[in-house]
């Protein structure tokens, strides 16, 4: 379920470790940024736990801090987090 990587037609995923992304244009991208808003690597992370989660979607964080940042951010008061 893993696409070829479209850049060197990789059969799996690099490990892309850049930092920052080219801009095409100013405010044009390629859909990166900054690695830390994210980055090729992580985004196929995401698809494959959603695919074999069954999952709408998946959110990788870089620490536990991050997850659980993120998690209360994104749930309201009196939700249950397993």
């Amino acid at each position: 379920g893993q696409d070829i990587d479209r850049a060197y037609r990789s059969v799996t995923t690099p490990i892309y470790q850049t930092s920052t992304f080219r801009f095409e244009d100013v405010g044009a991208t390629s859909g990166f940024e900054y690695t830390r808003l994210g980055n090729p690597t992580r985004q196929a992370l995401e698809a494959l736990l959603a695919e074999l989660e069954g999952g709408a979607g998946a959110v990788a964080a870089a620490s536990g801090m991050a997850a659980i940042s993120i998690a209360l951010a994104v749930l309201e008061a009196g939700a249950h987090l397993l």
